[in-house]
């Protein structure tokens, strides 16, 4: 397959979710959905040809890893789009974008997000990794992959988390669609439960002497530090909990982990 069908693809999504993110500015929800929604198969077809190529799950290099984020951020956030009947933005008077509601807000939020993503993967080559690692073998599979999934949901988590402290409603009551607040401690404990999955694999392949490059190593550290950030955001202290800004840091926390982890 010829790189240049990735390219092609890259700057697709590039220019969809650009659109998709200045459409949701200007208060167009319905074009923004479906420009972001266009994106989404995108990025789906991105990942088969990935998979049909390679034949193995994407999640080498930053193009393969970037590819599935943005597939898996994106079609979460279509999940939890705004709901028919309610207002894009916020219902007070002299409405402006800085006074959305929350789940507007988290819209917002990851398609700056995705659009971030394109930019970093604008920074590696446009096509599959090439680096050999066992590729053959299911353990090195489901640990690589279930880590990029895990840092999709914390993502999405981290982007539930800003958007509720933003708008205000956190702690305050739930939002008109749905608790941004619940959703993202949802996903921060699905993120953890993939990052374990991961973790395992890992250890497994370890515990059956595949090698020793997983051993001894700063990535064990790192984990630690990605359990130890899930764990404190689920269960803060009341001294912590009051400061709105502080809380919010603690809970993005494991997503900028992870990425840095899988980047």
């Amino acid at each position: 397959m010829p790189p240049v069908i990735f390219t092609t693809t890259y700057y697709a999504l590039l220019l969809l979710f650009i659109l998709s993110l200045v459409l949701s500015v200007l208060n167009k929800p319905g074009p923004a959905n479906a420009c972001e929604m266009t994106g989404w198969l995108t990025a789906a077809l991105g990942c088969v040809l990935m998979i049909l190529i390679t034949r193995r799950l994407p999640f080498a290099g930053r193009f393969e890893t970037g590819m599935v984020l943005i597939f898996l951020i994106s079609g979460l956030n279509l999940r939890y789009a705004i709901p028919p009947g309610v207002h894009h933005l916020s219902q007070r008077k002299n409405t402006r974008f800085l006074k959305m509601l929350p789940h507007t807000a988290r819209q917002v939020i990851n398609r700056v997000v995705i659009v971030a993503l394109l930019a970093f993967m604008a920074l590696g080559s446009k096509a599959t990794g090439s680096e050999y690692t066992m590729y053959d073998n299911v353990y090195v599979n489901l640990f690589f992959h279930f880590r990029v999934l895990a840092t999709g949901f914390f993502l999405f988590a981290a982007s539930s988390f800003t958007a509720a402290w933003y708008s205000g409603t956190g702690h305050h009551g739930p939002a008109p669609d749905m608790d941004t607040t619940g959703t993202g401690r949802n996903f921060l404990l699905l993120g953890a439960c993939c990052f374990l999955i991961s973790e395992c694999a890992g250890s497994w392949w370890c515990l059956n002497w595949l090698g020793d490059v997983w051993q001894w190593n700063k990535g064990f550290f790192k984990a630690s530090g990605v359990f130890l950030m899930v764990m404190t955001a689920c269960h803060l202290p009341g001294c912590i909990s009051k400061s709105g800004p502080v809380r919010l840091l603690i809970r993005i926390l494991p997503a900028g982990i992870c990425f840095w982890m899988v980047s």
